[in-house]
């Protein structure tokens, strides 16, 4: 997942010879409704859960959203922008093991075109709720998910094509993460990527004109400190009802920004894991429930949103661990000036360890 997040923060912000578009002369806004429907695959990451991904998916998602035609939205990133709220359905094809999941996210998709082409690149988060978990007795091999709230995750590249004046004919491709962040297990979290075609209502929607390009301004180191707050459970063992442990870190670091929406940094990160804590004891372990991590990191700044994507290496821990590297994805809004709050999720390659709430400071 972390080389689709890198590929698609990066393309969309390349300085191809690409044309954004503009409604009038005028500044204004269009809202935009649209419907796709999905033909997908669940991707085997784990064997634990290979003999449950033998299926397609199918689903259909519901749009609304708004095109800001101002110089504020085009100075964000030298193009114009869809912002707005999915709903999405999704049939796992397995009524008895994995049953049905029903989606809410917020977006952000710069467009780009070409002719009369239109391209476009979507991030999204959101939650998802699932109609069948993991239960030890009646449903024992959905190790996908133990939790029926779970996070989501989206990264979605489009084309259009508008059919007249209003009306446009989306494809689609899409890949999508979905777990709960570690907060009860099992947790292996799915991945499915799709394929979507779908319909998109523009009333008044006029070809685009772009707007004068503008550099970045501002090439100044930026330094911040962080705190996250997190609650882990301890797998349910000899009868006795699960367990929730507090899990709080403490981060630290920097980035310089190298173009309008992109800059790169390195953090550190202290963690004190409550739930490692506990397992040890129960286990008679001597492991140490601290953390202490590395990491270089890539920003993808947009607005008074911060997405960042983190190769995350571990310079002290000692609990048996699958990779000496891990990811972290994380998005905060700036709420002032200097303080920012937001979410992260952690993951080892495919498979999600924990998710957390953050608030910042940057200077």
């Amino acid at each position: 997942m972390v080389r689709i997040c890198w590929t698609c923060f990066f393309v969309l912000s390349s300085n191809v010879s690409v044309w954004c578009q503009r409604i009038s002369l005028a500044d204004s806004t269009v809202v935009l409704i649209g419907s796709q429907i999905h033909f997908g695959k669940i991707l085997p990451h784990s064997k634990a859960i290979a003999d449950l991904t033998d299926s397609y998916v199918s689903g259909w998602q519901a749009d609304i959203s708004r095109l800001r035609n101002t110089q504020a939205s085009w100075n964000t990133c030298n193009c114009f922008s869809q912002n707005g709220i999915s709903f999405s359905y999704v049939n796992f094809n397995n009524s008895k093991e994995l049953g049905k999941g029903f989606s809410l996210a917020v977006f952000a998709e710069p467009l780009l075109t070409y002719g009369r082409l239109r391209f476009s690149l979507r991030a999204g988060l959101g939650v998802s709720y699932l109609t069948r978990v993991y239960h030890a007795d009646n449903n024992p091999r959905n190790l996908f998910f133990s939790s029926p709230w779970n996070g989501l995750l989206l990264a979605q590249a489009s084309g259009r094509y508008p059919i007249n004046h209003q009306w446009l004919l989306r494809l689609s491709t899409s890949y999508s993460h979905i777990s709960n962040g570690g907060r009860r297990q099992p947790n292996k979290g799915m991945n499915f990527p799709a394929l979507s075609v779908g319909l998109e209502l523009a009333p008044g929607y006029q070809q685009l004109q772009p707007r004068v390009r503008k550099g970045i301004q501002d090439k100044s180191m930026r330094y911040y400190l962080g705190l996250s707050y997190n609650t882990r459970s301890i797998d349910e063992s000899n009868g006795k009802p699960e367990e929730r442990k507090m899990v709080i870190g403490f981060q630290g670091g920097f980035y310089k920004p190298i173009a309008r929406m992109h800059a790169i940094g390195l953090g550190l990160e202290f963690s004190h894991d409550g739930a490692l804590k506990e397992l040890a004891r129960l286990n008679s372990g001597i492991y140490d429930h601290r953390v202490v991590s590395g990491l270089v990191q890539h920003h993808f700044l947009f607005g008074r949103f911060d997405f960042s994507q983190s190769l995350g290496i571990y310079l002290y821990e000692k609990y048996l661990n699958p990779t000496a590297v891990f990811q972290r994805y994380a998005i905060h809004f700036r709420i002032l000036e200097n303080l920012q709050a937001g979410f992260s999720l952690k993951a080892h390659l495919y498979t999600a360890e924990q998710m957390d709430m953050r608030i910042g400071f940057v200077f």
